[in-house]
């Protein structure tokens, strides 16, 4: 049986041989999948997330391009760096990653947020996807929620006080904010108020 041999060249200038069989009898058909190999990602302080794009079969003296979305309720290019929908697997490269990179505290109260990374198939060139779809989960950072007085109640002429509640960032969540609190003090509840 007739062998194709291939001469190829490592990152050190070093040479090694690769015997495969000729490209009539290789697989062609390469199947990619996608997995968060780092799910967890954070805002403050900035930890990075990361998908990892792997591949089966096929022929590995091939290189191969696939095209990918981002979806998610994260914004990308501005919760974190804009990725460009576009990965190369080298020759013998067996995964490539697509990193999350944190863009950093917003100032803004948005909860956790995705990133969804879903690979589009590509039956014509020989390529197509086993698990499509994974996600990066992105922690809000830390905020404070705060009270102060407004104003004093009143007994006689009955005039209420008010406390005001703060966050101290925007709500961008798409949710109302619920806040618990305990009440103490010398007043009595349903006597004094």
């Amino acid at each position: 049986m007739n062998r194709t041999l291939y001469l190829a060249a490592t990152c050190c200038g070093s040479l090694f041989l690769v015997l495969a069989a000729p490209a009539a009898h290789a697989q062609t058909e390469v199947e990619l999948s996608v997995s968060a190999s780092d799910p967890e990602a954070a805002e403050s302080p900035p930890d990075n997330g990361q998908f990892t794009v792997s591949r089966t079969g096929g022929d590995l003296v091939r290189s191969v391009t696939i095209a990918y979305t981002v979806s998610g309720t994260a914004e990308g290019g501005a919760d974190y760096a804009a990725l460009d929908g576009m990965l190369t697997l080298n020759q013998f490269q067996a995964e490539a990653t697509i990193p999350i990179i944190v863009s950093g505290d917003d100032a803004l109260f948005e909860g956790e947020e995705t990133a969804v990374v879903t690979l589009q198939e590509d039956p014509d060139n020989g390529v197509i996807v086993g698990n499509a779809t994974a996600t990066v989960t992105i922690s809000d950072s830390s905020h404070s929620v705060t009270a102060s007085r407004v104003s004093n109640a009143v007994e006689d002429p009955l005039v209420a006080g008010e406390i005001e509640v703060s966050l101290n960032a925007e709500n961008l969540s798409g949710a109302p904010l619920r806040v618990e609190y305990t009440v103490s003090g010398t007043a009595t509840p349903d006597t004094d108020y």
